[in-house]
């Protein structure tokens, strides 16, 4: 690791996690034009965003295992690739099904890069864990508000939801390319010797991790998902006022990203997830009671709340299993996109059943039991 350009290393993953938040952020923020376009009710919305998450887990996981064994570069080149072609094939998409297919592709193309640049930070910075994973995924929001921008950009040359598809596949192209030549650490644990992920799986504190990191990936990418719309139906605001809504939600993200690192610091990690918890049990009920105004309010304090919840339980294992590898940190991933693929999905459903502010209080229950199994891994500690 010491002769590797870590800098420039750490800057390209940056790059990878703001790529990586195109496939989150486009379909969000499209997606009441998508639905117009391809006539779909709630669920089929919620199974529209919920195939994104979908894909990833999937990748994740087979990403992990591979890259424990042969590495990261053909893993991150093949993603960068089948990002473009979902993309593309969401672009052209006339049927729900297509539309569907476009989000799982560039789900498993986004899931090639996730499960694989947190543990190459990890490995890059060892000692400082927490400070760097936390700063990588503060590029995840920011992605986020520069999709926003540039999809609203593409909206405003009069241009519609296919062409910033089409604009999104090629500002994925340049990544890939650097990926084929980029010196890449060869491994992703601390030592000579792997810690397998089925030995890691029995121990109790990594099973409250993969609980953990299930809620937080519904309190994250449940809300955002659905977030523009939301706003769309509740302030009955145009695409636009969505769309910033949803970046308000992004901007308070990155700054709880920015922060985290001091506030572990001081308060230690799993004092850091019980108060983003609470805050986003708080912020979730709020906003699913509040008017206009008070919507995008509560829900950009749900994107502070959230920040702390992925990157520091990531981190959290890193610490406590630092010989875990790549296949550890690809089953907390997937764990985690597993979750936000449930939170679209039951926010549609609830919606469709109720209406949408019920369904956005009741997905308040994830963040609660997040704070219920930190409680509980507090008690695991040293057993």
């Amino acid at each position: 690791m010491q002769n590797l350009p870590r800098r420039t290393i750490f800057a390209f993953c940056c790059v990878g996690l703001m790529q990586l938040s195109f496939t989150i952020a486009a379909p969000a923020v499209c997606l009441t034009a998508i639905a117009a376009d391809l006539h779909m009710d709630y669920f089929q919305k919620g199974l529209f965003v919920a195939s994104v998450p979908l894909g990833l887990a999937i990748a994740i996981l087979a990403s992990g295992v591979l890259a424990d064994r042969w590495g990261f570069r053909a893993l991150l080149v093949c993603g960068s690739a089948m990002q473009v072609c979902g993309f593309g094939l969401l672009s052209i998409a006339d049927t729900q099904a297509l539309a569907i297919a476009g989000g799982f592709i560039m789900g498993l193309g986004s899931g090639m890069a996730d499960a694989l640049l947190t543990p190459m930070v990890n490995a890059l910075y060892p000692q400082r864990r927490t400070t760097a994973t936390n700063l990588l995924h503060s590029f995840f929001p920011l992605g986020i508000i520069l999709t926003i921008l540039g999809i609203m950009g593409v909206f405003a040359v009069g241009m519609t939801w296919r062409g910033a598809c089409v604009s999104l596949a090629i500002a994925s192209v340049p990544y890939g390319v650097a990926m084929l030549f980029l010196p890449l650490p060869a491994q992703s644990h601390e030592g000579t010797q792997r810690l397998k992920a089925r030995v890691v799986i029995r121990r109790p504190e990594f099973m409250l991790l993969l609980a953990a990191i299930f809620m937080a990936g519904i309190t994250e990418l449940g809300p955002s998902s659905w977030l523009p719309d939301f706003v769309n139906q509740i302030a009955g605001s145009g695409q636009n006022q969505g769309a910033l809504g949803l970046m308000f939600f992004a901007i308070s993200m990155a700054a709880g990203r920015f922060t985290t690192s001091a506030l572990v610091r001081r308060l230690g990690p799993k004092c850091v997830l019980v108060c983003s918890g609470a805050i986003c049990v708080a912020s979730l009920l709020l906003a699913a009671n509040a008017d206009k105004i008070m919507t995008i309010v509560w829900l950009s304090i749900l994107g502070f709340g959230v920040a702390s919840m992925w990157p520091t339980i990531l981190a959290c294992a890193g610490n406590r299993f630092p010989q875990g590898g790549a296949s550890m940190y690809s089953l907390l991933s997937a764990m985690g996109n597993l979750g936000g693929t449930a939170g679209p999905i039951t926010i549609g459903s609830l919606a469709d059943y109720s209406n949408i502010r019920v369904a956005m209080a009741v997905l308040a229950a994830a963040p609660l039991a997040l704070i219920v199994i930190t409680l509980l891994m507090l008690r695991t500690k040293g057993k």
